[in-house]
């Protein structure tokens, strides 16, 4: 199902009062949209399972949490970004997670991510999908590249 990114980031904003609800003070985020994002649109849901990673994850290994959600224009794309400040990954954990994007092959263990990858994929082709990298202060940053459609650009 399609939907604004305005619209998603209402649920998604839900969720994560349910989340700073459940953690308290363990758990801090900010989200971080630019208006010019606000009327594309997206798959619904697209970056919740990415923020559930954020705290499955980061909980594993930290007491303490922040998430932030980003989102901007930048040519004709849009980038969304989850990062952390979790453990992040290890070079060989990231690459092979790198390797499982890239593969056609269905990953039982990461098929969340890969799921994702492949919904962007296929909708928005144009160089579009989803990149992994460490923060050098520590955690995971998750970007989502999405073309915009040719009648999406219009609206922004």
């Amino acid at each position: 199902q399609i939907t604004s990114l305005q619209e998603d980031m209402e649920y998604i904003e839900d969720y994560l009062v349910i989340q700073k609800t459940r953690f308290g003070e363990r758990f801090q985020y900010q989200m971080d949209i630019g208006p010019e994002c606000q009327h594309i649109m997206i798959p619904k849901l697209l970056l919740q399972p990415l923020i559930e990673n954020s705290l499955k994850y980061g909980f594993q290994k930290k007491a303490e949490i922040f998430v932030k959600v980003r989102g901007r224009i930048s040519g004709s794309y849009l980038i969304l970004q989850v990062e952390d400040n979790g453990p992040g990954q290890s070079e060989d954990g990231l690459e092979s997670l790198r390797s499982i994007l890239r593969s056609g092959e269905i990953n039982i263990v990461h098929n969340g991510l890969q799921n994702i990858n492949r919904r962007i994929v296929l909708e928005y082709g144009h160089d579009s999908g989803l990149t992994l990298a460490n923060r050098d202060s520590g955690g995971l940053t998750v970007t989502l590249k999405l073309w915009i459609k040719e009648g999406e650009r219009k609206r922004v």
